[in-house]
């Protein structure tokens, strides 16, 4: 329920003008840009904060979204016109304003979290996961709940909810599949309407047990619709399974990787095995076509069985494709893939982790060639390769310097920070004409070189991550999620770090930091409430 009163969807676009629109050839639409993280169409950036672990009422873990609006004239985000969305406790009176599904336990409404513009009406819009919903009396097969963009922000009125027995979507839902675990949007069929993306890695396929999937829900007029909804996993992209629980579908990232002016979109399967080795981890990439996307072309990347740098003789347990960010890092006009591998064995050290970059190139997509490792011990960089640091776990992109290069944060939530366990950080890496350099990277961490806050035990600065242009100066920002709390009464209740980025890079000075706690926004910190589980602005998710 928001916390104030919705007029309805504002007026899109006229019907003529989005028909000859829809007519034009994909080629023609590369250079538009979508309004990706403006809810309200006020010209300012928006931030979705996932509290999939806030109670309503006596409903424990139903889950929650902040919505925080960003303000034209402070060029910050603020607490005005704040909203909460959630369920309703059974019992309460539905009203035009709340979501008509009741709350229930366990639900975690707000486990992942994704913006796209599915109307093309120039307000974003917000996809909710809810991996956790039971449909259907089918325990935790998922569901996804989508709220349209008004000029007055998001709105309930009109709002969907998405499921794999929802008439028309492809697949069959069953117990635990969990639909909705993550998201990702992008313009895979070049129609001028974003499409989403939904992850569903316990999904079973032809009899194997937690193989995974993604469900395709293309955008239109009126928003999304079954029309031409696709479902993709292995076996149908041609891409050999080997073993059960692959999870295919556990992350997602969505960009141009061959230039075409299609989105594509990276599908991370962390469990996959090989013959010899368990949970090597694989990411496969899906190419879009004017049809939507499609298996030719189709891709698949692993430590172990494409010679990228990193693999090894035993890759066992290191969930490669855990992570996945996609940005233009060396600037060539087609996106890169950077690939966190956060269990990785790195240097002899237990669960270091790494970062792989893919590069794209024109037709081919994503190659080998000039491709990556990063880690705690690459030349340059200031970190100390220690066990279980998880390097990678999180991996957010964007141009932090204003130089025309993507950068990458990658979050090291494990980070003893003063010898305090789990404290956490972020190093981060800047592009360049030759891809990430180690010039100029950074190491952010809670109490240190500017950055407020005392770090505690077990925190996890950097457990996740995602970027916007929240004080709307043309340069991105980095948002930061730390598990823990400043407040020792309420421990896990969550904090996220906003750092705003200049043209000498990210900056300490200035930064913001949110939890439920700021005055104004409603509900208070409360003990493993994890605010910031999931967080979405413009740039990634």
């Amino acid at each position: 329920m928001n916390d104030g009163v919705q007029p309805g969807r504002s007026s899109p676009r006229p019907l003529t003008l989005m028909l000859l629109m829809a007519l034009l050839p994909p080629v023609l639409l590369a250079g538009c840009e979508w309004p990706r993280g403006d809810f309200n169409g006020d010209g300012a950036a928006d931030l979705a904060i996932g509290v999939p672990f806030r109670d309503v009422k006596t409903i424990e873990d139903a889950g929650a979204v902040q919505v925080l609006y960003g303000s034209p004239a402070s060029g910050r985000l603020n607490e005005g016109g704040s909203q909460l969305w959630q369920r309703q406790a059974p019992g309460e009176p539905l009203n035009l304003d709340g979501l008509p599904e009741p709350a229930r336990e366990g639900d975690r409404y707000g486990s992942a979290l994704a913006m796209g513009d599915f109307d093309n009406d120039g307000y974003a819009d917000l996809a909710i996961g809810i991996p956790s919903e039971n449909i259907k009396g089918r325990q935790d097969a998922g569901s996804v709940n989508v709220l349209y963009g008004s000029s007055d922000g998001l709105t309930a009125r009109g709002n969907e909810l998405w499921f794999q027995d929802k008439t028309g979507v492809e697949g069959v839902g069953a117990p635990y599949d969990l639909f909705g675990f993550s998201l990702a949007t992008g313009n895979f069929n070049g129609d001028l309407f974003e499409d989403l993306a939904v992850g569903v890695p316990l999904h079973d396929t032809s009899g194997i047990e937690n193989a995974g999937a993604v469900n395709i829900i293309y955008g239109g007029i009126s928003g999304l619709s079954d029309v031409g909804n696709q479902i993709w996993h292995q076996i149908n992209l041609e891409l050999e399974i080997l073993s059960i629980d692959n999870r295919f579908g556990e992350t997602l990232a969505a960009a141009d990787f061959n230039g075409d002016g299609l989105t594509d979109l990276a599908v991370g399967a962390p469990n996959e095995s090989t013959k010899r080795q368990f949970n090597v981890g694989t990411v496969a990439i899906i190419y879009g076509a004017a049809t939507g996307l499609t298996r030719q072309g189709a891709q698949k990347w692993s430590q172990g069985d494409r010679f990228i740098i990193g693999g090894d003789l035993d890759n066992s347990g290191d969930r490669f494709g855990s992570a996945l960010a996609a940005a233009d890092f060396n600037g060539d006009g087609y996106a890169d893939l950077a690939i966190g591998t956060p269990l990785d064995d790195w240097g002899g050290q237990v669960d270091s982790g790494t970062v792989n970059v893919l590069y794209g190139t024109s037709g081919a997509g994503l190659t080998d060639e000039r491709d990556q490792i990063w880690h705690q011990n690459s030349r340059g960089t200031a970190l100390e390769n220690q066990a279980r640091n998880n390097y990678g776990a999180a991996l957010a992109a964007g141009d932090f310097n204003n130089d025309g290069f993507a950068d990458l944060a990658a979050g090291i939530p494990g980070y003893a920070n003063e010898g305090l366990a789990r404290a956490g950080a972020v190093q981060v890496l800047y592009g360049a004409e030759e891809g990430l350099t180690a010039d100029g990277n950074q190491l952010l961490q809670k109490g240190r070189d500017g950055l407020s806050g005392q770090p505690h035990p077990n925190d996890e600065f950097g457990v996740k991550l995602t970027t916007s242009d929240l004080n709307n100066d043309g340069i991105d920002d980095l948002v930061v999620t730390a598990n823990g709390s400043e407040d020792i009464t309420a421990l896990g209740a969550g904090s996220l770090y906003v750092l705003y980025g200049a043209d000498g890079g990210l900056r300490a000075a200035g930064h913001d930091v949110w939890s439920a706690g700021n005055p104004g926004l409603p509900g208070g910190p409360k003990a493993e409430d994890f605010f910031g589980t999931a967080v979405s602005g413009a740039d990634g998710s």
